[in-house]
């Protein structure tokens, strides 16, 4: 899926908890928690015709990975409380799979094993890790120049005024929920100013990547880049996007492959479509299997749940484009310039240095407790045979390219602790 990042997205729909956690993030990037949890909200239910009436507060609780508004280039663990589920709703299906749900494959897999109240694992409450994750990535790459956007396009074959509900939108959704039914739609997705080169061959193409990605959200059936399945209709003349220069720069006259040519970025807007099912849980009655009986059975589901659960996905399908190009930028950290890199790097390293400042007055505050019990037991303060060992245990540990280096390192932290010990024993006298 992912070259540098990792992601794991753990819980269940109806579980305590879900969570995320997501590897691979440099060091040093600046994170506004308030901006990334704003970023997750547009993801959740609502008063909207549209919306389930299960509403979760959605709080994304840092566990670790990011301090004081910076990721620490560890692992970033993040964890949402379910506060909101009705475990009884689905209680008389549970040997009764829903149509278009992945109750009946998972079933067969896990042996009837798997919780699948509310959709389990399976269920689009766990695209909300999703978004916590894309969100840091997306204000990472904001702080490149690269801006990713997306909108509704379309609801039940109308389509949107720029991303906006319009009111035949609305009393589509409203009669579909009236009648116990719902609808799908379709999401458009962009990202500008993104530098040329991002990606690369086969699988580790941006498409590639970023499909593996859209379609970890339960809904999405079908992805199109550029003008998708219309290039089909077209002449390779018509298709083709020529190249002009344009105020000092190489752009293409037209963007019918979006962005996007043998899997890497061409400096153009990437743009994709994203096709979203209609919710598969409606209230109308419908045929299925008593997999206990194994016999036919009408059903009729109960419980809360999206008409059309297109508006609230937009923002999936826009984290899953923030994470696909900030993992191709991070190939060869190519989202940077030569001089950003530099940059970076010295930031990087005055944060390293600010570390190594604080360990070292921690070190040294030892020192002086060492230098008092020396004092006190009537030890000498050179200790030849200690520093050895810290020697030979440089040599075994430190990579073999810096190991002489740590050994000058440490050499002259002896002699300064040495001096600072005398200097405070001295004191004393």
């Amino acid at each position: 899926m992912l070259k540098n990042l990792k992601i794991d997205i753990h819980g269940a729909s109806h579980s305590e908890k879900i969570g995320l956690r997501l590897a691979g993030i440099k060091k040093g990037e600046n994170i506004d928690i308030k901006e990334l949890q704003s970023f997750a909200d547009r993801r959740k239910a609502s008063d909207a015709v549209y919306s389930t009436s299960r509403i979760e507060p959605d709080e994304l609780v840092f566990v670790s990975g990011i301090e004081n508004g910076r990721t620490t280039g560890g692992d970033i663990v993040i964890e949402i409380k379910n506060t909101n589920f009705k475990k009884n709703d689905y209680a008389e299906l549970k040997n009764i799979p829903r149509p278009s749900h992945a109750d009946y494959p998972a079933f067969i897999k896990y042996s009837g094993r798997l919780n699948m109240s509310g959709g389990g694992p399976f269920s689009g409450r766990m695209t909300l890790p999703l978004c916590a994750a894309g969100g840091i990535a997306k204000q990472i790459l904001f702080n490149q120049g690269i801006t990713t956007k997306a909108l509704v396009a379309e609801i039940g074959g109308i389509n949107s005024d720029k991303g906006d509900m319009t009111a035949p939108i609305l009393s589509a959704v409203k009669n579909a929920g009236a009648e116990g039914d719902s609808l799908g739609g379709i999401i458009e997705a962009t990202a500008v100013n993104v530098p040329v080169g991002l990606g690369g061959p086969l699988f580790e193409g941006l498409e590639s990547r970023l499909s593996a990605l859209l379609f970890g959200i339960p809904a999405v059936k079908g992805i199109e880049f550029g003008s998708g399945f219309g290039i089909t209709r077209m002449k390779g003349s018509e298709a083709n996007d020529a190249y002009f220069h344009n105020n000092g720069k190489i752009s293409t006259k037209t963007n019918n492959n979006g962005g996007i040519v043998g899997g890497m970025t061409n400096g153009m807007p990437v743009t994709l479509r994203v096709a979203i099912k209609p919710t598969p849980s409606i209230s109308k009655p419908q045929d299925s299997v008593d997999l206990k009986t194994n016999k036919n059975v009408r059903l009729e589901i109960k419980g809360r749940h999206d008409v059309c659960i297109v508006p609230r996905a937009v923002v999936c399908v826009e984290a899953a484009l923030a994470l696909a190009l900030l993992d191709c930028g991070y190939d060869k950290q190519q989202i940077f310039e030569d001089g950003d890199k530099l940059s970076e790097l010295r930031k990087n390293i005055s944060l390293t240095d600010a570390e190594i400042l604080k360990l070292f007055g921690e070190r040294m505050s030892y020192v002086k407790e060492l230098a008092a019990e020396k004092q006190k037991l009537g030890k000498s303060i050179n200790d030849p045979a200690r520093e050895k060992e810290i020697l030979e245990d440089i040599t075994r540990n430190a990579p073999e390219e810096i190991a002489e280096y740590a050994k000058e390192l440490y050499n002259g932290v002896f002699e300064i602790s040495k001096t600072y010990q005398k200097n405070l024993t001295e004191k004393k006298k």
